[in-house]
């Protein structure tokens, strides 16, 4: 059984940001990092930088990379916009693709939610994240949840 992993944004306390890292770099299976401020966390505690492939920018989507093999890429304005097109077909080359695919193809998901409020976009990121929840569960998976 494969599973896929996702952190979706930083830790509500900072002083919880080696522990949530190191669970997560622990986990079995594919990975995903989804956030601005999130990766930059990883980056610190991985000593590494994030590889960012500008040729997966489309539809008005920010383009996705990689720190080493773990996809990353924007958090709630990727998750918005699946929760959007979760049910339908979705053709651009962009995070939002590739998070669908990787969720499709793995039998268990694995979220570490991170709980801190980020005003910058605007956007509520726990309706977005309930939201997410609920398409993951109405497409028939049991996502596992870790609150950090």
């Amino acid at each position: 059984m494969s599973g896929l992993v996702i952190f979706f944004g930083p830790p509500e306390n900072r002083s919880d940001d080696d522990e949530a890292v190191s669970s997560f770099i622990k986990e079995d299976g594919g990975k995903i990092i989804l956030g601005g401020t999130t990766s930059l966390i990883f980056e610190r505690r991985l000593k590494d930088k994030t590889r960012i492939d500008l040729k997966t920018s489309g539809c008005g989507m920010h383009p996705y990379g990689f720190l080493g093999n773990i996809i990353v890429a924007e958090g709630t304005l990727t998750i918005k916009k699946l929760n959007e097109i979760f049910f339908s077909e979705y053709t651009a080359n962009d995070a939002v693709k590739l998070l669908k695919n990787e969720i499709m193809r793995h039998d268990r998901i694995k979220i570490y939610h991170g709980r801190a409020f980020n005003p910058v976009n605007g956007i509520d990121k726990n309706t977005v994240f309930t939201e997410f929840v609920k398409c993951l569960r109405e497409s028939g998976k049991s996502p596992e949840i870790v609150n950090f």
